[in-house]
């Protein structure tokens, strides 16, 4: 394709003084020198040196015709290398205006801006434009670079036409939605710090000539990933705080106050990720109080879930805004209808893991030893060594029920629940490949479980005959445990 031969004729150089004391270089020597580095796949130093010599070009007013080519030549170089198409855009339509008063003498330059500023506008998703304004210039870039490339040239506009990319863009909401595919990726592997990173890569910047609802969609699938992270690092208010602001960009600021919120756009390719960010966002509305929040982003997932969240994990919020409401009957009959929806589905894992949070809540709201032995063998067999599963953690089920276990008198197999989630957490933290962030967050949550571990050991230890556990007036509480060596 012309691209690549194109890209080997257009180079230019650096400047590092400032304003007008550096004279202006010539164009030609720009262009010997950044050349030089193009060959010698010096892709930094040549960035360097043509980001300068355009600085320093546009402090001038009038410009020779050579500089279009210059301009052409990193428009084309940060579309391809950088991914740039916002800043590809405005070289080509600033090398345009700087030929303008010699464009009737440089037919071939012309040509060459032209089509530069052509696959920048598809690249951003303006098809429309990009087919007019290719169309427009395909005589000239005919009569200057030959019928093959023309002729190639008009095939990708007619797939332009139908809003196609094709292999010669780089799109940057589609090279985002790349990165977005592997924060989840990081999400799924438990690497939150890593999904952080890759979710920032993935914001798509406003007011840079993309379309206004495409950023928003790719920034509220961005969004969900972020919060996602942050809610599992235990940055609760953070993860609030950004999935809000992409939920009013999708839906409207005043859309949690409606009876039935619906997008104020089409949700397009992105529809499951704000899905999950309305989930997430109820998750984290749990966590921080913000409890008038909850349903409203509950039915926005409801209403946008493609299947792949599922009935489930919304029931589950659904009844833990009502155990926080003082309202155990309404969440219990949450619960209960989860266990039938997974029955339903002949899914044996959903079924297990909704009859686990069932036997969770009966236990938490009546103590009672059924309901106590009712969760131990759920926690048994779902912990147990099974071929690998992704839709519940055992580590996570261990660790809830040990919580919910302690100051009871199932002390031993509180004791055993957490030792085996506290050994299963300390194996994924020493074989994590996830940034310095990310482990910090995981040991931080392995605190938690190290506290069980210890009170859950105090507990079955303060039972044995070596234990005194008298409390004289003034000496404080706890046991004296004398362990034999």
């Amino acid at each position: 394709m012309w691209r690549a031969g194109v890209m080997m004729l257009w180079l230019a150089l650096p400047l590092t003084a400032t304003a007008q004391e550096v004279p202006l270089r010539d164009p030609l020597v720009v262009m010997d020198e950044s050349f030089a580095l193009w060959s010698a796949e010096d892709l930094t130093g040549y960035r360097e040196y043509m980001s300068a010599a355009i600085r320093r070009a546009r402090q001038e007013d009038v410009l020779p015709p050579e500089w279009a080519f210059l301009f052409g030549s990193y428009s084309d170089f940060v579309r391809n290398e950088d991914k740039n198409s916002p800043l590809a855009l405005r070289l080509a339509d600033e090398g345009l205006a700087y030929l303008a008063p010699h464009a009737d003498q440089n037919a071939d330059l012309s040509a060459l801006l032209q089509v530069s500023r052509v696959y920048a506008l598809a690249d951003l998703g303006r098809y429309d434009e990009a087919s007019l304004a290719g169309r427009m210039a395909e005589p000239l870039f005919r009569s200057t670079m030959g019928d093959e490339m023309a002729d190639d040239l008009l095939q990708v506009i007619a797939a332009w036409g139908k809003s196609e990319a094709t292999i010669y863009n780089n799109a940057p909401a589609d090279l985002a939605r790349a990165e977005l595919e592997k924060a989840e990726q990081a999400l799924n592997r438990g690497e939150y710090g890593a999904a952080l990173t890759i979710a920032a890569r993935a914001t798509l910047p406003e007011a840079s000539g993309l379309p206004d609802a495409e950023v928003r969609r790719v920034n509220a699938a961005a969004a969900a990933k972020t919060g996602r992270a942050l809610f599992w690092l235990g940055r609760g208010a953070e993860a609030l705080t950004v999935m809000k602001r992409a939920a009013d960009a999708v839906a409207g600021d005043d859309w949690a106050n409606q009876r039935a919120p619906r997008l104020q756009l089409d949700p397009g390719t992105e529809q499951q990720a704000i899905a999950e960010l309305f989930f997430w966002l109820a998750r984290a509305g749990l966590e921080e109080d913000w409890l008038w929040l909850v349903l409203p982003a509950l039915a926005m997932a409801e209403q946008l879930d493609d299947g792949s969240l599922g009935a489930l994990p919304i029931a589950f919020a659904r009844s833990a805004l009502h155990d926080t409401l003082s309202d155990p009957a309404e969440a219990e009959a949450e619960l209960a209808k989860a266990v039938d929806v997974a029955r339903a589905k002949g899914d044996p894992e959903a079924v297990l893991l909704a009859r686990y949070y069932l036997a969770l809540h009966r236990f938490s709201t009546t103590g009672a030893d059924a309901e106590a032995k009712a969760l131990i063998s759920l926690t048994r067999q779902m912990s147990a060594d099974t071929p690998a599963q992704t839709f519940y953690d055992p580590l996570h089920i261990l660790s809830e029920t040990a919580q919910i276990l302690l100051e009871t008198r199932f002390t031993a197999e509180a004791l055993d629940f957490s030792r085996r989630a506290l050994a299963g957490r300390l194996a994924e933290i020493s074989g994590s490949t996830d940034t310095r962030l990310g482990q910090d967050g995981q040991r931080g949550q392995t605190r938690r479980l190290v506290e069980a571990f210890l009170q859950s050991a105090h507990q079955v230890d303060s039972e044995t005959g070596q234990a005194d556990c008298s409390r004289p007036a003034g000496q404080g509480l706890g046991c004296i445990i004398i362990y034999g060596r």
